[in-house]
This record gives structure tokens, C-alpha cells and sequence, in this order.
């Protein structure tokens, strides 16, 4: 509510600073102007009342409102060294010299009579042939003490010039410049012409109340909007987060002092169409980066089609190891990506994958840390998000099936060039070297110098933490469940482990009969868990049981098969039985390995994260269950049930929840032609796998890329 009575160009002295009143902004607060330098003094009304009833902000009045006007007077100093002509000039200081005649005569009064020995005088001194009349020099004197004693006010002319401010009523300035801040200072962000039609209903309203006949102009209300601070303005209108990213400084104001300091994650969903082994298109991939602040050097990569927890596990998993597989997996790269071990603290937003707590329960288990961004703050995490923007430049935009988020930007092109082609295996060979040699040995703004020579420089100096033990680190990348330990073991995913183990836990003092044991999942193999020991403080290996391996051997099976197998029995349990894993695995199995293409982006997806078993042999085929029905009972999965997890609710089963897959995307497939001979002769590729046609298939593209890396790296 206001209470405090304020009118423009009042002056308040506000803790020993003289200040004029100026507006009030769109949140009420006072804001004024110091008269000593001219910049804004903003505060709020509560404080000002604060101040005034300790007597430290006060009404500029009565002596001292006159000893501050008497002190902006002009002098002659001051009046000599206007830049007006010379003539004018003149004129001025003949009226000054009567004046100040007249005031060292020590005349109380200004009768004609008394002033024309002063005018006789004064004309004898500066030899003016034409003095003035005493009625002209009492003009002079009465404009002079009207105006505080100000000899600017003798110019020609003076009155008739135009005064600096408005010309309006009080109240109506008040309306307008109110109307004004209302209109444009808000989250609507209407535009000038808007601004002036509604003020400009608003005058006319009022003067058929008023009578006044006075309508802001265009320009006067640009006029008015132009002084607000574009800091200000830009915070009402679109947030203080807009306002700051556009004016505050980016300095970088997170600094680092070695390798592994703050290391910070992202997800990235790449604009680009991946295909199987046969060409056939699936989807876009995602790519998940953890990136050391200090080096800018890309520590740990995930590729694929999950945006779940376990893809957030498995990029922290590659930037731990030592990739030494490098020189044996890709030969022809040139170098070698020395990147290995646990960060100090990890940072990243607030993605489902970075927030799950199976990834806050692996590095507490490994004795990390970890911060979350604010909500819509990129700049909190600027580095990794300027390689990402430098990644999509000089790598995927040369990649053949890149696409567009845009729908409109996509459109219906034949360009052979941007058909897919590159497989997510070739895809993972393309930013092994893409990253090993081009990004890591090109020049960094951001810290002058190469990523690859300052992480050496770093290490060289700081060295690196040994890994712990493998049994922490195998616990630590596994999925987090807790399981009731019966005296046949424990139920997860419709397989049960049992052995030893599972009595020695049982019967230890340590335990709690009624309550639960934490058990780690590795999702690439089922065929053992880890369950923790509270005797022995460590986790221990349990086995499949026996009974379970005979149903059906887990050995090799990974957690995204099992739970499409159980999803698919759930789905048709007329066809298959609880117990009969094996023939939905196999029938799975058979589906996932024929050519025929789905046509829904939700198989191809699957389709894709199946994979084939590694060790399991597929039992015989069951002749009831045909392609056909599999596929709709794939397509008949809700969406809800991917985006909550691929793991069937058992028991208390908590399993599988980072197991997401990909959100809906716009379908690409129909935009896409398949790929063409031109293409296969362009890239020198025939679509195989093999060694020797990756090289002459992606000659090209890392000629591209190498040519385009000549720059330096620009995400500083």
C-alpha cells in the first residue's frame, strides 16, 4: 500500500545523500536520482519509512532547499564559458553588469528613480551608447531573483525557450508515466505501438471527465520507454534469468586447479538417423559426455538409445577405466585417449538419469560427490554445453542421415548425402577418433591450449588416484534393488539366486530377518547378483540357483532382454507360461533376428536394444507364436510402461527404473529414402561391418572432419 506522497523532482535527503525523486518501478520500490553523480537510488517503502523514523532520510525544505539552489546558481566563470555566439554572449554580460550594479548599490528597492544613477553610472563604465530604461533593468533584476539568482536567466530570450521535462499537469504526467511502466514493464511484453494505443485510450477517457485536451503522442511515449534500464525493463518483461544471461558478464566463474576436479555430465540427442547392420533406419542416438572442467577433455562417452540411469552408469564406467582397447579395437586412430579415473565432484542438471538414485548410490559408493544445476541455468554448466555445440558443428553435421528438430527445416529432400547410413558401431568409431584426433589436439580458447596437453600436464603434476577394488567398482556400476533373502534365496526378474552366500548373510547377527537386502544387477548380465553382507561390510557374488539355471540360463542375458521376454509373456499368457522364459526368449530371439522393418519407431527401438544373446543358445522355436503376433505385442506396450521402466513390478521390485526408453520423437523414416547404391559408391562403403570397409568407408568423412577442425575449438 502506499503512503508516502511523492512528487517528481522532489528533493529527500536520504542517509547524507541529496537525491530526487524520479518513479516508481513495476514492483512499487522508490527509485531516485543522486544529484551529486546522476545514477538511480533505488529503495523500497518500507525501508524509507525505516529511515525516516530514525531520522536518517528527511524533506528537503525551507534554508537549505534554498542554500542547495542558491549553490547551482551560475557564476560569470561559468556564464563566460557557454557555448553559445559571441554576441549573445555580450549582450548577457552588459544585463549582468546592471544587475550586479543595482545589487552593489544597496538599494532595497527598484523605483525608476533611484535606478537611473545606477544606470548613468554603470552606462559611463562600459561606454554604452545606448543604456537601458529603468523599466527594462526592472525586468531584469525581477528575472533574476525569480529564477534563485541565476544570471543565465538575463539571455536573450530565455523565457521563450523550451524547458527541459515535461510541460504537463502534475497528476497528468503521474497517469502517464504510471500507464507507461504498467503497459510495458510486464510479462506480457507488448510493443511500443501497443503501448501507445492503450495509453492513448486511457488520455481519452480522462479528458472527457477532465476537459484536458492533452493525448501522448507516439513519440513521446518512445521517448519515455527509452529511458527505463534495459536491465530492468528486459527483467520484467522476460525474468531476471533472460535479463541475466543477456547483460551480466560471462566471466567464467568457475575456476579449476587439476584434472578431475569438477567433472560435468549432459545428455545430448544427436540430429542424426542411425541404421542397423542391414540399413535399415532406427533412431536418433544419445549421447551422454563426462567432461573434465580443468583439461576440457572429454573423460567418458555413452552411445546409444536409452535415456535412463544405466546409460548415465555406463558413461561413468568408460571414464573410469583406462581405454586401452583403443589401439586394439580401432587401429587406424592415431593416438590414444588417456582419460581414467574417479572425479573429486561431478556436476550436472537435472535430468531423471543424473537424479535417479542408482546414480547418487554409485558415487556414494565410490566416495564421489555430486551437485545439480539450478533449473533453466545452462551457464551454470557452460563448458560441456559449448562441446556439445561444437561436437553437433564439426562432427555430426558431416554425417550422413543427419536430420533437424525443426519439422519445418526438415522438409522432403532427395539429397542422397544426407540419407543414413552409418551404423551406432560406426557412429562410436566416428567420435573415438573424432575426439582422440581432432578435439583433443586443437587449441582451446577457453584455456590456451590443446584438451590432450594439459590433461598430460595435469596428470604429470597432480597424478592420478588409483582405482579401489574390483568387487567395489563391479558393485558400484551395477542397478540397486532391496530383496527379502528367503531360504530358497532371492526373487529378481523371475530368476532366483541362491548359494552359500545367501545362509551365511542369513544367519550372521548383523542381519535383520525382517527386513531387506541391498542387491546390485549388472543390466549386461544376469547370471549372477551381488548382495550385500552387513557382517562382513562388503558385497559377495551369489550364483544363479540350479533350479532357476534350468528353466533358463541367464548367463550373457542382459536385463533389457529378460524384461521384454517377461513383458511378452505378460502380454500373451495364453501362449506362454511363468515358467517358460526360454521359448519367449527364444521367439524374441527369432523376431529380433529377421529382416522384416517395423514400421512404429517403438520396435525399432527395442529391436535395437535387444540385441542377441551373447551366450544363451536359443531353445527351439515355438511354432504358435508368429512373427505378427510378437510385433503387436511389442507395439502394444504402453508408453507409460517404457517411460516408468522395463523391469516387471515382483514383489517389491524397485529394478529397472533408469531402464527408459527414448522419448517419442517426430517420425523421421518416411522423410528419409532408403539408402542407394550412389550413396554405398560415394562413401566406398558396401554397408558391412568389417574392418577394412569401415576405413575406406569413412575416409571421407574424417577428411571432413579433419579439415573442418582446422579452426580451433571455439566453445571456450
Amino acid at each position: 500500500m502506499t503512503s508516502i506522497a511523492l512528487f517528481r523532482d522532489q528533493y529527500l535527503r536520504i542517509e547524507g545523500r541529496m537525491v530526487s525523486f524520479e518513479r516508481r518501478d513495476a514492483s512499487r520500490n522508490l527509485v531516485f536520482q543522486d544529484v551529486a553523480n546522476s545514477s538511480p537510488f533505488v529503495v523500497r517503502e518500507d525501508e524509507l519509512l525505516d529511515l525516516m523514523a530514525k531520522g536518517q532520510a528527511y524533506r528537503v525544505g525551507g534554508a537549505e532547499e534554498r542554500a542547495f539552489k542558491e549553490g547551482r546558481k551560475s557564476d560569470l566563470t561559468s556564464l563566460a564559458k557557454l557555448q553559445v555566439d559571441e554576441d549573445l554572449k555580450a549582450r548577457t554580460l552588459r544585463r549582468v553588469t546592471y544587475v550586479q550594479a543595482w545589487e552593489r548599490s544597496g538599494l532595497e528597492t527598484r523605483k525608476r528613480q533611484e535606478l537611473v544613477p545606477v544606470i548613468e553610472a554603470t552606462a559611463a563604465v562600459l561606454n554604452d551608447p545606448h543604456p537601458p530604461q529603468p523599466g527594462t533593468l526592472q525586468s531584469w533584476i525581477t528575472e533574476w531573483q525569480k529564477s534563485g539568482r541565476d544570471f543565465q536567466a538575463l539571455m536573450d530570450r530565455i523565457a521563450q525557450r523550451g524547458r527541459r521535462g515535461s510541460q504537463q499537469k502534475l497528476d497528468a504526467q503521474n497517469l502517464f508515466d504510471e500507464t507507461v511502466e504498467g503497459l510495458f514493464l510486464n510479462s506480457m511484453q507488448y510493443d511500443v505501438s501497443n503501448v501507445y494505443r492503450q495509453v492513448r485510450d486511457v488520455f481519452t477517457r480522462r479528458n472527457r471527465l477532465t476537459g484536458d485536451t492533452w493525448v501522448p503522442s507516439y513519440s513521446t511515449v518512445y521517448r519515455k520507454i527509452q529511458t527505463y534500464d534495459r536491465y530492468v525493463a528486459t527483467a520484467n518483461r522476460k525474468g531476471v534469468t533472460v535479463a541475466d544471461r543477456i547483460y551480466r558478464p560471462k566471466t567464467g566463474h568457475v575456476s579449476t586447479e587439476r584434472h578431475h576436479e569438477r567433472t560435468e555430465l549432459d545428455l545430448l540427442k544427436t540430429d542424426l538417423i542411425v541404421v542397423d547392420a542391414d540399413g535399415n533406419p532406427i533412431d536418433r542416438p544419445v549421447v551422454i559426455i563426462a567432461y573434465d572442467h580443468f583439461s576440457r577433455m572429454p573423460i567418458g562417452r555413452y552411445i546409444g538409445f536409452e535415456q535412463s540411469v544405466a546409460a548415465a552408469i555406463e558413461c561413468i564406467r568408460h571414464a573410469t577405466y583406462p581405454k586401452t582397447y583403443v589401439k586394439e579395437k580401432y587401429p587406424d586412430i592415431k593416438g590414444e585417449w588417456p582419460c581414467w579415473g574417479l572425479s573429486e565432484n561431478y556436476f550436472a542438471d537435472l535430468g531423471s538419469q543424473f537424479v535417479a538414485n542408482d546414480f547418487s548410490a554409485m558415487l556414494k559408493l565410490l566416495g564421489c560427490n555430486i551437485t545439480f544445476a539450478a533449473r533453466e541455468t545452462p551457464n551454470d554448466k557452460a563448458a560441456i554445453e559449448r562441446f556439445f555445440g561444437t561436437f553437433t558443428r564439426s562432427l555430426v553435421r558431416y554425417i550422413p542421415g543427419r536430420t533437424f528438430e525443426d519439422f519445418y527445416r526438415r522438409r522432403n529432400e532427395e539429397a542422397t548425402e544426407m540419407q543414413p547410413v552409418v551404423t551406432l558401431e560406426e557412429l562410436d568409431y566416428l567420435v573415438h577418433r573424432w575426439i582422440i584426433e581432432v578435439y583433443s589436439q586443437q587449441f582451446h580458447s577457453g584455456i590456451n591450449d590443446a584438451p590432450h596437453r594439459r590433461w598430460s600436464e595435469s596428470v604429470r603434476r597432480h597424478h592420478i588416484i588409483p582405482l579401489p577394488e574390483p568387487e567395489v567398482l563391479n558393485a558400484a556400476f551395477c542397478l540397486t534393488t532391496h530383496r527379502r533373502l528367503f531360504d530358497y534365496g532371492v526373487r529378481i526378474n523371475n530368476l532366483i539366486y541362491n548359494g552359500p552366500e545367501i545362509a551365511s548373510i542369513r544367519t550372521s547377527p548383523a542381519f535383520n530377518p525382517g527386513g531387506t537386502a541391498m542387491c546390485k544387477i549388472d543390466p549386461k548380465d544376469l547370471g549372477t547378483i551381488q548382495v550385500f553382507d552387513p557382517g562382513r561390510e562388503c558385497f559377495v557374488t551369489v550364483q544363479q540357483s540350479p533350479s532357476s539355471r534350468r528353466l533358463f540360463d541367464a548367463h550373457g542375458v542382459t536385463l533389457v532382454q529378460q524384461v521384454l521376454a517377461l513383458k511378452l509373456i505378460k502380454a500373451r499368457p495364453e501362449k506362454y507360461s511363468e515358467d517358460n522364459v526360454a521359448a519367449a526368449h527364444a521367439d524374441l530371439h527369432r523376431y529380433i533376428q529377421d529382416k522384416h522393418v517395423s514400421k512404429d519407431r517403438k520396435v525399432r527401438r527395442l529391436k535395437a536394444a535387444y540385441g542377441a544373446p551373447k551366450h544363451q543358445i536359443p531353445s527351439s522355436i515355438n511354432p504358435v507364436l508368429s512373427d505378427l503376433s510378437i510385433s503387436d505385442a511389442l507395439q502394444q506396450l504402453p508408453d507409460s510402461v517404457l517411460a516408468d521402466g522395463l523391469a516387471i513390478p515382483d514383489e517389491d521390485d524397485n529394478i529397472g527404473q533408469g531402464f527408459t526408453a527414448s522419448a517419442p520423437t517426430p517420425e523421421v523414416t518416411d522423410l528419409l529414402p532408403s539408402p542407394t547404391e550412389s550413396v554405398a559408391s560415394d562413401l566406398s562403403a558396401s554397408g558391412t561391418n568389417t574392418s577394412a570397409s569401415n576405413a575406406a568407408r569413412f575416409a571421407e568423412m574424417a577428411r571432413r572432419m579433419g579439415v573442418t577442425g582446422r579452426g580451433g575449438n571455439k566453445d571456450a
